[in-house]
């Protein structure tokens, strides 16, 4: 068989034709865990040919994933009972790496570690399940386990790609390198004799969200609920832009936002997960604005908790409508909020535009643009026979802006973003297809491109394709 051996597998199978009796685990202990403390209560002195028989190859000590589960099925069908599914689903970390792999990929891991294959693992697959060289348990955890009369053990939730705190006493857990020689015994957690308490120098608030990293990983470990994928169709970049940190369509405050979640989860933990960006172009950056899409599990779990915590943290200030007279009501957030300069430039769905100053936050917002309900009603109380200094007290404006907002005035008065940026599309689509090139409608309409251009940037792309295809 062509290609180089992937990692930990040595050996080609080897079929056994005795079964091995693994006693039914601990509460979340992991396989590589059952298989040590079998190991250690049988006494295995030969430990490649016990490996061999129960895994059909040479297998590596791996907190991870396992490899060649039908054979460890088929192997443990007395004493487990389990499919090769169930031991992936429930004694490996599988679940949580595969809650951020497309169907393909999912389709790969699970054909990679379900049969022996002696090719080197693919790029896109190694890069998801990479993990340290350690191996980690809680002084806590291991205490309840002898309250209840069972042997200590690995739990499967610690060896999470992150989880620094135990998610279940929020305590720092103890870690030791892996060097397991190949063909050793593997460490139960009664052989651990020297452990480093991992403690980082953090503030309360980084504990908290160190923690929250936890509780989401084993959220997904245990596919209770959690999703994975940044919410809404718009990705990452369209959370960033809720919490203030996108200046335009597709632009972003990458300076700031990599400043805030190295303050969300402190620089010390960042280094330790070797995740602290740096430079102008870094995987925060790369994340959020789409260039880097390989699936990849701890990133994606660190993103959602900072914007969660930012979204938490800045609801409380998050600028409201001041509108009297849209549809959407009172105390409605703004959807666009652009931070600058000590300021908070707002713009709601309804159409209005204000600043909000962020050093003076009881002072009103200073409204730029009124918006076309506030247009409306003005046309409105006109129509009623109401003087233009009337329409002025009613609205609260100035007599000159109630002028401007009976005749519709752009500056006072505009439609949304949305109806902006449809009209444009709709208008340029029916322009590319009367003119038959985009260059010729990109000279002689350079309002209505420069309006596609800034609204919608995909229609330019789209009419592009479809007129070289053509």
């Amino acid at each position: 068989m062509d290609g180089k051996l992937a990692p930990g597998i040595k050996t080609p199978p080897q079929k056994n034709n005795m079964s091995v009796y693994l006693n039914e685990g601990a509460p979340d202990e992991p396989l590589f865990s059952m298989v040590a403390s079998y190991g250690k209560q049988m006494l295995v002195t030969d430990w490649k040919m016990f490996v061999s028989g129960l895994f059909g190859y040479g297998a590596r000590f791996n907190t991870g994933l396992a490899y060649n589960l039908n054979e460890v099925a088929q192997q443990t069908r007395v004493s487990l009972g389990m499919s090769a599914m169930e031991i992936a689903e429930r004694l490996t970390l599988f679940p949580y790496y595969a809650r951020f792999c497309s169907r393909s990929l999912r389709r790969r891991l699970l054909s990679r570690i379900m049969k022996w294959s002696s090719r080197h693992q693919r790029g896109d697959v190694q890069k998801l399940i990479q993990r340290p060289h350690v191996i980690r348990f809680c002084r806590s955890c291991a205490s309840e386990d002898r309250s209840s009369g069972r042997v200590a053990t690995w739990k499967r939730f610690h060896q999470l790609p992150g989880v620094l705190v135990c998610p279940h006493h929020g305590v720092w857990l103890l870690e030791c390198p892996v060097n397991v020689q190949p063909y050793s015994a593997w460490p139960t957690l009664t052989d651990v004799k020297q452990a480093v308490r991992v403690e980082l120098d953090v503030s309360e608030s980084q504990h908290i969200a160190i923690r929250r990293v936890g509780d989401l990983s084993v959220s997904l470990l245990c596919d209770i609920g959690s999703d994975a994928s940044p919410p809404g169709e718009g990705g990452w970049l369209e959370v960033a832009r809720s919490c203030g940190y996108a200046r335009g369509k597709n632009t972003l405050e990458s300076a700031l936002v990599c400043e805030n979640l190295i303050d969300t989860f402190g620089e010390s933990y960042l280094s330790r997960c070797d995740l602290l960006p740096s430079g102008r172009q870094n995987w925060v950056v790369g994340r959020v604005l789409g260039q880097q899409s390989a699936a990849a599990a701890l990133p994606e779990v660190l993103l959602r908790v900072f914007f969660e915590t930012r979204r938490w943290a800045s609801d409380e200030h998050w600028p409201v409508c001041p509108s009297r007279y849209a549809a959407h009501g009172a105390a409605h957030p703004a959807e666009i909020r652009t931070r600058s300069h000590g300021k908070l430039f707002c713009y709601c769905r309804c159409g209005m535009s204000f600043v909000k100053n962020l050093r003076d936050g009881d002072t009103d917002p200073v409204i730029s643009v009124y918006g076309e309900p506030y247009a409306a009603e003005a046309l409105r109380l006109t129509n009623c026979g109401l003087s233009g200094a009337e329409i002025a007290r009613r609205l609260g404006v100035s007599e000159t802006t109630a002028r401007n907002l009976t005749r519709r005035s752009q500056r006072y008065a505009r439609y949304s973003v949305e109806a902006t940026a449809a009209r444009a599309t709709r208008d340029w689509k029916a322009a590319v297809r009367s003119a038959g090139t985009v260059s010729v409608v990109q000279k002689e309409r350079d309002g209505l491109y420069r309006r596609v251009r800034r609204f919608d940037p995909e229609a330019l792309e789209s009419t592009r394709g479809r007129v070289r295809s053509k």
